[in-house]
């Protein structure tokens, strides 16, 4: 008889074995999404690693399998192609919203309605310039659908039409086209789009913007603040040309400058750290080098010479030699 500790142990193994092997695309269907069971889910994951790798892909999808998973199980829920949902959809302070462009397209190809025709309405690109979104129920002639009227007076009133960046003033024609698509979704398609609102109606809940602005922003540079010693300083360390040109004599003025007299006045020397009073410096050397000229013009007084006297006689009595 076989040991049955061998038979559990290749029992094992075949179970090893079988966990290893690839998953078959029998073992469930994947149009019920990736989360409709575990190995959907791990099919719906290297899916999703494939296209967030890709450039193709929007920036929130890039290099995000989180987010790239979410987007891929409404795409198959929906029959929708993948690159379809990737690039039909914005996520706008983390929810999920569609396009106009993308809720056109799946109205068309969901095969619930003839093709969406548009209907105007008033004055060419005047304030009653209307649109809305004209179709059938079903593809053999059902009722007759048509969306809401959308208006440049209501963009007006809305916000739409002046917002920055908008372009509601440069091609109205598609800017009522767009909205009126989407309010006809919304209406008739909302289990077609999974519920999620559009994107433009997104932007209008929450006040925020995704398109561009007209211009770069800028901000104006703070006024620099003023140093009230910045003066002193630059004064101290670095006296200005009237000061140097009036305390500093140049190479001629000390070659004919004659030398000054003894006993005369000097100039006070600069103390360290003071600022100089260039008018009185230069007043100083002018009455230094006058005094000198005056001094050197005078003549020079005589000098009072001791008078001579005439030697001793030798052998006289009133010298007395000491030696």
């Amino acid at each position: 008889m076989p040991d049955n500790h061998q038979q559990e142990t290749a029992v094992a193994v075949r179970q090893n074995v079988a966990a290893l092997a690839p998953i078959p695309l029998a073992a469930f269907n994947i149009r019920d999404g990736v989360f409709a069971s575990p190995a959907a889910f791990e099919h719906g994951q290297r899916m999703a690693r494939a296209l967030s790798s890709s450039e193709l892909v929007p920036q929130q999808y890039r290099n995000n399998i989180p987010n790239t998973l979410i987007a891929l199980d409404f795409a198959l829920r929906g029959n929708f192609p993948p690159m379809m949902v990737l690039q039909g959809s914005n996520v706008i302070q983390g929810r999920l919203s569609w396009t106009a462009q993308f809720i056109g397209a799946a109205l068309n190809s969901c095969g619930l309605y003839t093709a969406i025709r548009y209907e105007f309405r008033g004055t060419e690109n005047n304030d009653d310039w209307a649109c809305r979104v004209v179709t059938h129920e079903r593809r053999d002639g059902g009722e007759l659908l048509h969306g809401p009227w959308i208006s440049i007076a209501m963009a007006k009133r809305e916000g739409w039409y002046s917002r920055n960046g908008s372009k509601w003033q440069t091609m109205p024609e598609v800017m009522l086209r767009w909205r009126a698509v989407s309010f006809f979704g919304r209406l008739y398609a909302a289990h077609i789009l999974a519920g999620m609102p559009s994107a433009d109606e997104l932007e209008d809940a929450l006040g925020v913007q995704t398109a561009p602005a007209a211009g770069p922003v800028t901000f104006d540079a703070a006024p620099p603040v003023a140093d009230p010693l910045a003066a002193l300083r630059a004064r101290i360390t670095a006296p200005t040309a009237a000061e140097v040109g009036a305390t500093i004599p140049t190479a001629r003025e000390v070659a004919e400058a004659p030398p000054a007299a003894v006993g005369t006045a000097a100039a006070e020397p600069r103390r360290r750290g003071r600022p100089r009073n260039a008018p009185a410096e230069a007043a100083a050397v002018a009455a230094a080098a006058s005094t000198a000229a005056v001094a050197a013009a005078a003549p020079e007084p005589a000098i009072e010479q001791p008078a001579q006297t005439e030697p001793a006689a030798a052998g006289g009595d009133s010298l007395i030699d000491p030696f």
